[in-house]
């Protein structure tokens, strides 16, 4: 609306200025005419009157008079031809600054009556604001209220919102927890699954043992059944080396008596008997060593054999 009158206004300077300056040209042009008519009437005041004023122009003589006369004629009817062609156009701008006139006239109405129901809008507006005031008072007092209602259940909802921080962090720790017992629950049944195997490994190295004790028993068994036949022969190899002992002492006692003798065939075959019988004795000897060392050779191998598996 303030942008409609401030074009209005503009148009209407626009307009008056053109107005201004029509009236002037059309007063410039006027006063030409009434120069003439005034120069006309003062010759004819002239032929009248024969007195001079103090403003008339001084007499000039015939000659030139006629001189001036002659100058003056095509003149006037030049003026005369520009003061038609000079009313022609102010008439033709008059006739356009009266339609113009009417159309603002018309424009003045029509803006008067915008102006007249702008001014009732304004009225109502006015009014309608102020009940907008009261409304926006009442509304301000009713949205305090819901501030501070909202107030409150944003506490209310701080407060449900914080269980939930609180329930998800109980949440993340017993997860946590949980984890930590799914790793060590695996880590046991992986303890368990090796201890299986440890324990199996171990009932077969026990079932191998009592198999290898059963067989070290046999074994044992077989060996003091030998070292019982080793002492039985050993008892009878000393009986006999006692008996040998005896017969050595006996050879020895005959020796010592076949000495004494000349004949010395009888002595060397005493010594060839008594070499014999040291060999003997020599043999059986070396048999006993050589009897005693595989038993203990049997009895260490035994011992060995037993010891890897206990």
């Amino acid at each position: 609306m303030e942008e409609e009158k401030m074009e209005w206004r503009e148009r209407m300077t626009e307009m008056q200025i053109e107005h201004e300056k029509t009236m002037m040209q059309m007063q410039a042009a006027i006063p030409s005419k009434s120069q003439n008519n005034g120069e006309e009437e003062a010759h004819a005041m002239v032929k009248k009157k024969p007195t001079r004023l103090v403003n008339e122009p001084k007499k000039l003589p015939d000659h030139e008079e006629e001189n001036r006369d002659s100058e003056q004629q095509p003149k006037t009817a030049l003026d005369k031809s520009v003061e038609k062609s000079q009313l022609r156009m102010l008439k033709s701008q008059n006739e356009r600054l009266l339609k113009e006139k009417v159309e603002i006239e018309k424009e003045k109405k029509d803006l008067e009556m915008e102006i007249e129901r702008l001014e009732k809008e304004v009225a109502e507006l006015s009014e309608s604001s102020f009940h907008l005031k009261q409304e926006k008072e009442e509304n301000r007092k009713i949205i305090s209220e819901f501030v501070k209602k909202i107030d409150g259940l944003l506490m209310q909802i701080d407060g449900l919102v914080e269980e939930p921080v609180k329930e998800e962090k109980d949440v993340e720790i017993l997860t946590q927890q949980r984890d930590s017992l799914d790793v060590n629950l695996n880590r046991v049944q992986q303890e368990a699954v090796s201890l299986r195997r440890t324990i199996e490994i171990i009932t077969h190295d026990k079932t191998e043992m009592e198999e290898a004790k059963v067989e070290v028993e046999n074994v044992v068994v077989d060996l003091r059944r030998e070292l019982s036949k080793l002492k039985e022969a050993m008892t009878s190899l000393t009986k006999s080396s006692v008996v040998e002992n005896g017969r050595n002492e006996e050879l020895l006692s005959q020796m010592y008596c076949f000495r004494e003798a000349p004949n010395k065939v009888s002595s060397e075959k005493d010594k060839f008997v008594a070499r014999e019988q040291g060999e003997e004795i020599e043999e059986t000897t070396t048999e006993l060593e050589k009897m005693k060392t595989a038993q203990v050779e049997s009895l260490d191998r035994a011992f060995k054999f037993m010891g890897s598996f206990f």
